[in-house]
């Protein structure tokens, strides 16, 4: 596994919140990431955070969902409950420092990207978005 990953859960196959519980001996995660975008994805995050963990979403489900999130949980639990939108990066200041990381070798993307589309397959690679297909694609000037 790469990007400092310890464990890797299946959705797919498993119950994730059941999983994540079983990974940290009951206490939950110190930190979840949402990065999908629904309801219950979100819900499954926050469940899978244990006591004073932080959840931050930053998939953008459809407007009209709303996620449960027991409210005395939340505050007994004292956890945190947190959107970003674009990683609440500062485009103007933080866009050049993660651009020349990258340059230097010392931020790895080239793994973030699971497929490589031409200019030409631009129409493709929207198709694959919107199929749930490929979630990190590349559009590649040439």
């Amino acid at each position: 596994m790469k990007f400092g990953a310890t464990h890797s859960v299946n959705a797919s196959d498993q119950d994730p919140v059941a999983r994540v519980k079983e990974i940290t001996g009951g206490l939950g995660a110190d930190y979840t990431f949402e990065v999908f975008g629904s309801a219950d994805t979100i819900k499954s995050s926050y469940e899978m955070a244990g006591k004073r963990g932080t959840v931050t979403v930053v998939g953008i489900a459809p407007a009209d969902e709303e996620a449960p999130i027991n409210a005395v949980d939340l505050v007994r639990n004292e956890k945190t409950l947190r959107g970003t939108y674009y990683g609440s990066a500062r485009g103007r200041n933080d866009m050049p420092a993660m651009v020349d990381l990258y340059l230097s070798g010392k931020l790895n993307l080239d793994d973030l990207v699971v497929r490589h589309y031409t200019l030409d397959q631009i129409n493709e690679a929207y198709d694959d978005m919107d199929k749930g297909e490929v979630g990190r694609g590349a559009i590649v000037f040439d």
